[in-house]
């Protein structure tokens, strides 16, 4: 892998992919108090993810390849090789067992400390789940991640440091101090460390996965 490696495959499903989640996003976000009697919020929300899935994803997508990243099922699917059943199989225990106990001790912390519920009916805050999997995980490890990792050659730090992407995505008043938010970004940082362990183990497909099942439980449970 190097720097010709293709990605426009990769890069046209990651970016329409965002689109979509984009979308999905906008019904939370009138829960959240959100003004949707215009189209304005459904635009901003769809064309925003998706511009941000474009640009992170063509980033991140050439450095992980240039540093030879993991990336076990979306590069081979571009290069039109097989991926290996066995791995296959693990990648997706591991991915399940790490988002699974996740999602269910940050849900015993929210309950525990009284935090706040996410806003919405069931099937709005379910439908956040591919915009905080997918277009996240592809700005806060697909791309700054990898950079950190062909940066430093060592993962910790990259995966310390990336993880303090996902507060900001997830609660960016944290910068006001509140304590409920705090704490609520403090949840988002470890699973941003969580998923970050995850991808620098079984890639981008790994944390996505890992940081959807651990949604899922989180919005679900709520």
């Amino acid at each position: 892998m190097g720097k010709g490696t293709p990605i426009r495959k990769r890069l046209v499903a990651f970016s329409l992919v965002g689109l979509i989640s984009g979308f999905f996003f906008v019904p939370f976000a009138g829960a959240r108090g959100e003004n949707l009697s215009t189209l304005a919020p459904w635009a901003e929300w769809t064309l925003g993810a998706f511009a941000a899935t474009l640009v992170f994803a063509w980033a991140g997508l050439k450095i992980a390849d240039r540093g030879n990243l993991p990336m076990p099922f979306l590069r081979p699917w571009e290069l039109k090789q097989p991926s290996e059943k066995a791995d296959r199989q693990s990648f997706v225990r591991i991915c399940f067992a790490v988002g699974g106990v996740f999602g269910l001790l940050a849900e015993l912390a929210v309950h525990l400390f009284s935090l706040p519920i996410y806003p919405g009916i069931f099937s709005a805050r379910i439908a956040t789940v591919p915009f905080a999997a997918i277009v996240a995980e592809v700005v806060g490890h697909l791309f700054v991640m990898s950079a950190l990792m062909v940066l430093f050659k060592r993962t910790t730090p990259a995966i310390l440091i990336s993880a303090l992407v996902f507060p900001f995505i997830f609660h960016p008043s944290v910068a006001m101090l509140a304590p409920a938010v705090i704490s609520l970004a403090g949840i988002d940082y470890l699973l941003g460390v969580a998923t970050g362990w995850v991808y620098s183990r079984y890639g981008i497909e790994g944390a996505i996965l890992t940081h959807a099942v651990a949604s899922i439980i989180i919005l679900g449970i709520n």
